[in-house]
């Protein structure tokens, strides 16, 4: 078997039947199969995938909770069940957009065999329409990433990861334990490869109130970047642990922002200082951006105080 498309899903009723239609369009010159992992959902999805197995036979592989589970062992029993030589990932509320997805990152794999993973721009798509889609990268990103560039500033969404099964023999114990698995998967993988880039977009990532990610507040985003680099795994090795610390220091710098958009100020001022402690030289993230976030932080405070200074003067 050449590919395996993996779905994972969950309360996708509205969405899983654009999603599995997407993939059904692929048009490729190999056979691929396709994994749905269902975990237990109340709204009719299981029923919905169910249906579609029974008009695709042989093609769909159904594994299905018997319970709600909400953890990494959902997505981590697709992978082990993988017959594909190279995978494809797909959330059952986004979809991809173009029938020659599949078979251009699977092309590009084949082409590089120095490739652990690649991905691609996706279309960014708000399910209530107050804003219009968006691409969720500008044209002309890098070709090939690395481990570092994944630790700092990652931007991957799962819609459009594809990767080497043999990148992934096995998953250590870290990653069932972590908050954010596809970030956590996109580690493993370019730990083991480098990363690369199609400047195309290929798929829709769907924001929408249902959706685990987007139903969280920035800073609760940014607060699990945290605890992810608390969990993150001693196998990735030292030689990678200035690019975990400057990970951290980009994730206080950008909870200071944060903190500084709700008029936190006092909050904002400490997250620039703890991203100052968490890495006070690091090439991944400059002195030079800090103190620009810090001066933001603090230039109101210190035009209140001008402000109040005048008032008693005068």
């Amino acid at each position: 078997m050449k590919a395996t498309v993996l779905l994972v899903t969950y309360n996708h009723a509205p969405y899983i039947a654009q999603a599995l239609d997407s993939v059904f369009g692929q048009v490729t010159d190999f056979p691929f199969e396709v994994i749905i992992s269902e975990d237990c959902s109340t709204d009719g999805t299981r029923r919905i995938i169910e249906q579609y197995a029974e008009r695709h036979p042989g093609r769909i592989r159904l594994l299905l909770s018997e319970r709600n589970r909400n953890d990494n062992e959902v997505t981590a029993r697709g992978i082990r069940a993988a017959a594909g030589e190279f995978i494809a990932f797909l959330d059952g509320d986004d979809w991809w957009t173009v029938p020659h997805k599949l078979q251009a990152q699977v092309g590009f794999l084949e082409s590089h065999p120095g490739c652990a993973m690649c991905y691609h721009p996706v279309l960014r798509v708000y399910q209530d329409g107050n804003r219009p889609p968006h691409p969720s990268l500008p044209p002309g990103a890098r070709s090939l990433v690395t481990l570092e560039d994944v630790l700092v500033r990652y931007h991957v969404n799962s819609c459009s990861l594809a990767f080497r099964r043999d990148a992934l023999p096995e998953l250590p114990a870290w990653y069932y334990a972590a908050d954010l698995a596809d970030w956590a998967l996109a580690v493993l993988l370019s730990s083991r490869g480098a990363v690369g880039y199609l400047d195309e977009v290929m798929a829709a990532y769907r924001i929408h109130g249902g959706g685990v990610w987007s139903g969280v507040t920035q800073v609760q985003r940014i607060e699990t970047r945290l605890r992810f680099f608390d969990r993150l795994g001693s196998d990735l090795g030292r030689e990678h642990a200035a690019a975990i610390q400057g990970g951290r220091a980009q994730a206080y710098l950008d909870l200071a922002l944060a903190w500084e958009s709700q008029g936190r100020l006092r909050r904002a001022a400490a997250s620039v200082a703890r991203s100052l402690r968490a890495s006070p030289g690091n090439r991944f993230v400059s002195r030079t951006a800090r103190l620009r976030v810090l001066a933001r932080v603090l230039l109101p405070r210190v035009r209140a105080l001008a402000s109040a200074r005048r008032k008693a003067a005068g």
